[in-house]
């Protein structure tokens, strides 16, 4: 999948990766989250999901990557139980470092769902292991 970063990020990657004056602009996240998105995200919204209706983000592990592509979560990846409408479909998926808000860049990575998805009241929305992949193609 190509461009599943927001630009931040990669540029931000990049430096890390190239230029050691410019190292110090990338930290690795303590913990990793996702979150559902209402419209596909691009490089600068997220459209996530609003914190209603017993939706949170969800911590998540990912695999290391191989040959540019990093496959995850690396186990069943599930949100609680719906206790009303997440809004409309689910179109996508955000990978955070924070369990709430966008502090720093807004978000690491992103994805969509396909087919989309309607969320409703006791609907359960999980990922298989490797289900999602990031990568910089």
């Amino acid at each position: 999948m190509a461009g599943n970063m927001p630009d931040g990020n990669e540029t931000a990657l990049l430096n890390y990766y190239l230029r050691t004056t410019d190292s110090g602009t990338f930290t690795q996240a303590p913990s990793l989250w996702m979150g559902l998105c209402t419209a596909t995200p691009t490089d600068s919204a997220t459209n996530e999901v609003p914190v209603a209706s017993n939706y949170n983000r969800i911590q998540v592990t990912w695999n290391a990557a191989t040959t540019g592509a990093a496959p995850g979560p690396n186990a069943t990846a599930t949100f609680p139980s719906a206790s009303g409408s997440w809004g409309t479909l689910i179109n996508g998926y955000i990978i955070c470092s924070a369990s709430t808000g966008s502090s720093g860049l807004l978000y690491m990575a992103y994805g969509t769902v396909s087919p989309s998805v309607a969320v409703t009241t006791n609907d359960i929305v999980s990922f298989a292991a490797n289900a999602c992949t990031i990568s910089l193609d």
